[in-house]
């Protein structure tokens, strides 16, 4: 008796962690859709004006303003005084809302704990403002300039204001001594997340971003790359053609985990390390460069494929016939076009 209801119980483990895996799945496929829906369709960037920075560590994103402009003085509202170091010639503040918790204790995905994720996703958190200060931050694909009007920027201000906490307020330490973070109004929650604030304050300034961005990718995608830009990332394809290999690995690896439980008839404990993969391939795939998201995405899926030929060859013992390659050599021709062909 024991024997049956112990399996019972693991089968009821496996259908939760499989249930639990769908619903992120669906939430990332919202994401995405959500992302590429623009608000501000028509505008365009104007050729001068007041220039910013979108800048994203690939879990947050952030805007970098100039620090004084006829626009705004920002030092009336983020006073260097409260930095650890406070005597810097600080040209910009870079300014960033989000989950009081994750923000003050979360400065990479290894310090996320499983408690927080569930306390957010059921209750959500407090809301928190990081600003950091910086001299003469140079652009990079991390860091990309954006130019507003002075009307549009004037409209970003009024809008990041809004978040802005009044005096008395209380001030925490940052991550270095040029940072900090003040508690905010606003609840972060799943459909209120870092990554929407930066899209709500460029919508609201007029300029073009996605509906619901909840990834940091989705804003990105969204930032004109300049010229320059564009040609470092072209000498980064092969590092993102290394990262599709190892993400196509992971997704393989987590769905031939939930293949042999649902299909084989293994134990439901593979669920474990299948959902541990499968983790690793969605972060992964968040280390590429999603300006452009369907091309990339194209280009993975070539990889991809390919992949899954070459898992059939060694881990499942079955060789390939002369049609699967063909199929796999054509799907490499493919992606290898998407990442290296010439561009206008």
């Amino acid at each position: 008796m024991a024997a049956p209801a112990a399996r019972r119980l693991i089968r009821a483990l496996g259908l939760a962690l499989a249930g639990l895996a769908l619903c992120i799945a669906l939430f990332a496929l919202a994401g995405w859709i959500g992302s590429a829906i623009p608000r501000n369709a028509g505008w365009e960037e104007p050729a001068s004006g007041v220039e910013i920075m979108v800048e994203t560590n690939g879990i947050h994103t952030g805007l970098i303003l100039p620090l004084v402009t006829p626009e705004k003085d920002w030092r009336s509202d983020f006073p260097a005084a409260d930095l650890a170091d406070p005597l810097r010639p600080y040209t910009h503040v870079a300014v960033s809302w989000g989950e009081h918790e994750v923000f003050l204790n979360t400065p990479s995905w290894w310090d996320l704990s499983p408690g927080t994720v569930l306390r957010i996703a059921g209750l959500g958190g407090k809301g928190v403002l990081h600003v950091a200060h910086y001299v003469r931050p140079a652009p990079s694909a991390s860091a990309r300039p954006l130019r507003l009007t002075p009307a549009q920027y004037r409209r970003l201000v009024a809008a990041i204001e809004g978040s802005v906490p009044p005096r008395p307020r209380v001030i925490h330490r940052g991550y270095g001594p040029q940072d900090v973070f003040y508690d905010a109004a606003g609840r972060y929650t799943p459909g209120n997340t870092c990554n929407q604030w930066t899209s709500n304050m460029l919508a609201q300034a007029g300029a073009r971003t996605g509906w619901w961005t909840p990834f940091a990718g989705g804003v990105m995608k969204w930032v004109p790359v300049r010229q320059a830009d564009a040609e470092r990332q072209a000498g980064s394809n092969e590092m993102a053609f290394l990262i599709y290999i190892g993400a196509a690995a992971a997704e393989i690896a987590g769905c031939s985990a939930f293949w042999a439980w649902l299909r084989l008839d293994r134990s439901a404990l593979l669920v474990l390390p299948g959902l541990a993969s499968l983790c690793l391939f969605a972060w992964l795939l968040t280390l590429i460069d999603a300006t452009n998201a369907g091309r990339a995405y194209a280009a993975y899926g070539g990889i991809y494929i390919a992949s899954s030929l070459l898992w059939l060859w060694l881990v499942e013992g079955a060789r390939p016939d002369r049609w699967d390659v063909a199929g796999a050599a054509i799907c490499l021709c493919g992606a290898a076009l998407i990442l290296w062909g010439p561009r206008s």
